[in-house]
């Protein structure tokens, strides 16, 4: 730019200079209003600054509210709740306790079908999940199902917790037992390959293992995870 240029260009103000660095503006996106947004930006700086002193950020009457959208999660998860209830614990998610972040990432952050299926899973977790529990350490004593069987039919003919059964996909592999990571690795790559598309929900069961639903293919991952972190990385590029 020349002298001329440079001279022509209107001075920024104090206020706007201020107003940049507090990310006011940031905050106004985020659904804040006037003083509020002032505000929320003043304390994204202050914990920034006190990052280490420990304090509770949490604020209970932005709890509260957001708490009482979540209520009624299913209008959450079709996008007709305010546009604050996405924005806000995004850009300010030390404000929010995680219990509430954690439901609004299920009810949001991966389409309808999975709010929808987990929302179904949570009703059916509070009205049988005592009973589930009780009949699934029967099994393993007994190895007789027929009562967690029953649960599951008593819970799919509920209209109250139950709206359907959720598209899914089981994956089928050899059995553990052997424990070499290497295969294990293999697997689960060659499992992404094949569902990576896939918007039905994942299920592995393995050959040597009565079990399936929930709790093995979250073990899979968590073995599968485990490995990850072990795996000699000398060529691999998988940290790089």
């Amino acid at each position: 730019l020349d002298r001329d240029a440079q001279a022509e260009a209107p001075p920024v103000s104090c206020w706007e200079l201020r107003r940049a660095r507090t990310g006011v503006q940031a905050a106004g996106e985020a659904g804040a209003e006037g003083e509020s947004a002032t505000l929320l930006a003043l304390l994204r700086k202050l914990r920034r600054l006190l990052s280490s002193a420990g304090a509770g950020w949490e604020n209970s009457q932005l709890n509260q509210k957001l708490a009482h959208q979540l209520a009624q999660p299913l209008l959450t998860a079709g996008g007709v709740a305010p546009s604050w209830v996405e924005a806000m614990p995004l850009a300010y998610p030390f404000l929010f306790e995680r219990r509430l972040r954690e439901q609004l990432l299920h009810c949001v952050g991966f389409g309808t079908s999975h709010a929808v299926l987990w929302l179904q899973r949570q009703s059916v977790e509070a009205r049988f999940g005592d009973r589930l529990r009780l009949a699934r350490e029967r099994l393993a004593r007994t190895g007789n199902d027929a009562e967690l069987w029953e649960i599951h039919e008593q819970a799919a003919s509920d209209e109250s917790v139950f709206v359907g059964a959720g598209r899914s996909e089981m994956a089928r592999l050899p059995g553990r037992s052997g424990g070499d990571c290497g295969d294990l690795l293999g697997l689960a790559e060659r499992v992404v390959e094949l569902t990576y598309r896939s918007r039905a929900v994942l299920e592995v069961v393995f050959d040597d293992e009565t079990g399936f639903g929930d709790g093995v293919t979250q073990s899979f991952y968590t073995d599968v995870a485990s490995e990850l972190c072990t795996v000699d990385c000398q060529g691999s590029g998988l940290w790089a």
